[in-house]
C-alpha cells in the first residue's frame, strides 16, 4: 500500500509566518497484517472437543502489526522558509502519519473482514489435517 503525507511545521512565531516554515511531501509504502490473535483463545472455553468434532470460538480479528517500508518510502520534497531552522522531528511525524493512514485506509477497505474469510478457511484446513471432520467456527464480535 501507498500514502502521500504533506506535513508541514505550525509557525511558532510571526518571523516564521513571514518567512516561512519548514515542510515535506513524503510519500510512504508499508504493509498492514489483520488476523486472529490465538494467544487470546481459552483452551477451556472456546475450544470444545468430542472425538472427530471441534467448535472452536475466536476473538475478532484485529490489526497484528502495521509497518512503514523504508526502503520504498522517501522525502519527495522539503522546503524551508529562508532563515528558518529544518523542524528535526517533522519526517519522524510524517512516518507516524503514514502509518495510521494506511491502516484506516486498510480498515476501509475490509481489512477485518477478508481477516475472518481467510483465517477461517487456513485453521479448517488446519483442523481437518489433525483428523477433524465436522468443524465449527465461531467469532466474536469486536467489544464483546
Amino acid at each position: 500500500m501507498r500514502t502521500v503525507i504533506d506535513l508541514e511545521s505550525d509557525p511558532s512565531n510571526l518571523w516564521e509566518q513571514l518567512v516561512g516554515t519548514d515542510k515535506l511531501m513524503l510519500i510512504a509504502e508499508g504493509e498492514v497484517v489483520a488476523g486472529f490473535d490465538l494467544q487470546k483463545v481459552d483452551q477451556k472455553k472456546d475450544i470444545k472437543v468430542q472425538g472427530t468434532t471441534i467448535k472452536l470460538t475466536l476473538p475478532p480479528p484485529e490489526i497484528l502489526y502495521s509497518r512503514i517500508d523504508n526502503e520504498k518510502s522517501y522525502v519527495y520534497e522539503r522546503r524551508t522558509g529562508l532563515l528558518v531552522k529544518p523542524d528535526p522531528t517533522l519526517e519522524s511525524r510524517a512516518r507516524l502519519l503514514a502509518e495510521q493512514n494506511l491502516v484506516e485506509w486498510a480498515e476501509q477497505r475490509g481489512i477485518y473482514q477478508k481477516a475472518e474469510v481467510s483465517g477461517r478457511a487456513y485453521l479448517e484446513n488446519f483442523l481437518r489435517s489433525l483428523g477433524f471432520t465436522d468443524i465449527t467456527i465461531e467469532v466474536k464480535k469486536k467489544g464483546i
